[in-house]
């Protein structure tokens, strides 16, 4: 087995410091700063990591929305039961406020953006007839 090249251990190493500083959500002129290039391949680098990382993770991302999906269903079924169980009003609107999280978090698993405001209109619309 060919031991890789110096250039390609380099390589990764620097995308590996890269990807560390990108997570701490630090610009690509600081980033570059730090690891002594360009800003050009920050942005090369950064690019690479996001691709490698979709294909590493492409198989993984259906499963992981179905699970997820699944554990929200069934946290909103049992939400919704207590609501019909509560005692209170106020107890209630705690339970409603739970159920809004929980719709929020599976629309942003499914890639959606929940509405926060109603602004008076429903927050489905009606089918076109």
């Amino acid at each position: 087995m060919a031991k890789p090249r110096k250039d390609a251990i380099e390589i990764a190493r620097r995308r590996a410091r890269v990807s560390e500083l990108h997570d701490k959500c630090m610009t690509s002129a600081e980033i570059a700063r730090e690891v002594g290039v360009t800003v050009r391949q920050v942005e090369r680098d950064i690019e690479a990591i996001l691709e490698e990382y979709a294909a590493r993770y492409a198989g993984h991302y259906r499963e992981t929305v179905i699970a997820a999906s699944k554990r929200c269903e069934g946290i909103f079924r049992d939400l919704r039961e207590h609501v019909d169980s509560a005692e209170s009003d106020e107890v209630r609107a705690t339970y409603y406020g739970l159920l809004l999280r929980t719709l929020e978090r599976f629309c942003a698993i499914l890639g959606l953006d929940a509405r926060k405001e109603t602004g008076g209109s429903p927050i489905f619309r009606q089918p076109k007839k």
